[in-house]
């Protein structure tokens, strides 16, 4: 288990050099060591718990059996979810790690950049990592001799030359909050960026939607309940749920233009009224909460639910830049 704890720490203390340096790259590099922390750890927990259960000395049957099993496969969230059921977190720290792995399953996997959080979010996970890391549940701290404290570890562990047992379950504590105070701030500093950021592509948004409704004639300018509309029924229409509509529901006309418009005035659009009042009292909601793990949960709950449409007015405004540039070209006589 000792180990374990000092591999903890050097993951951890390489993580804060890269935090340090406050780029989006390395804070990219940062959560992905925090991330791998804790993921391990939460691994761990769940096979001490499987050698306990196959103790001799085991007297009746454990209560999560099934999460267990599910915690020793390769998904990360059965993890989470078995390490909340034995007490060694919170139900809103749950949601966090979970947020926060999104995060580096994207910056990692997919390349999506995440440029504008990342900083701030790599931050406040490494100080909900080691102050998780730093309350695990006292378990035996067993040592061979043939092992070492790594190099970055030794740090933490004072008497790390000693054959046996040249670290403790106090000094490994000790230095895991010693890291964490090294980040003190990271949760107002996480609130102030989530509505920050939240503010810059609602107005984005709304701006876009002032520019789509520029783009008819003054005469003709549809209302932005309109513009909203029409920037959903037109991905609609093509997806798979918009052909089935249609069929279960066939329009009289039989020309795209039609069922476009027949799904903007039938199919259940998420939105029928423009969003953007309504997306400004979630901001406010994000902007006047102080618990950070509660902002972080509000702020990802409205960039996942909007996703979809705040994307499809970007195509919908890049579709207009596009024939505002052939225009262009057409009255140059190009």
């Amino acid at each position: 288990m000792l180990k374990q704890l000092a591999a903890n720490l050097e993951q951890l203390d390489l993580a804060h050099d890269h935090l340090m340096l406050g780029d989006a790259n390395n804070a990219r590099f940062a959560l992905m060591l925090t991330d791998n922390a804790i993921e391990i750890t939460l691994h761990h927990i769940a096979e001490l718990q499987a050698g306990s259960n196959r103790s001799w000395h085991r007297d009746k049957e454990f209560k999560y059996e099934r999460e267990l099993a599910d915690a020793l496969g390769r998904n990360f969230e059965p993890k989470v979810k078995f390490a909340r059921l034995m007490g060694h977190f919170s139900q809103e720290v749950s949601e966090t790690i979970l947020t926060a792995h999104g995060y580096r399953n994207e910056v990692y996997h997919i390349g999506v950049k995440h440029e504008e959080l990342l900083p701030a979010l790599s931050r406040f996970y490494f100080s909900v990592a080691c102050d998780v890391l730093a309350t695990l549940k006292s378990v035996g701290i067993g040592w061979g001799s043939n092992l070492k404290i790594p190099e970055r570890a030794k740090k933490y562990f004072p008497n790390h030359d000693k054959r046996f047992m040249p670290g403790s379950w106090e000094e490994y504590r000790a230095g895991c909050s010693l890291l964490a105070s090294k980040v003190s701030g990271s949760d107002d500093a996480l609130r102030a960026h989530l509505a920050s950021h939240m503010d810059r592509v609602i107005t984005e948004k709304d701006e876009f939607i002032k520019y789509l409704q520029g783009g008819y004639p003054r005469d003709k300018r549809p209302t932005r309940e309109q513009i909203v509309i029409d920037c959903q029924a037109w991905p609609v229409t093509f997806s798979e749920a918009g052909k089935a509509f249609l069929r279960s529901n066939p329009p009289s006309g039989k020309s795209v233009h039609s069922y476009v418009q027949w799904i903007g005035e039938h199919y259940p659009l998420q939105y029928r009224n423009d969003p953007i009042p309504s997306w400004r009292k979630r901001l406010q909601g994000v902007r006047g909460e102080k618990n950070s793990h509660k902002a972080l949960r509000k702020y990802q709950m409205f960039m996942d639910e909007t996703s979809a449409v705040r994307g499809w007015i970007d195509e919908a405004t890049s579709a207009l830049d596009a024939h505002v540039e052939e225009e262009i070209e057409r009255m140059r006589g190009n």
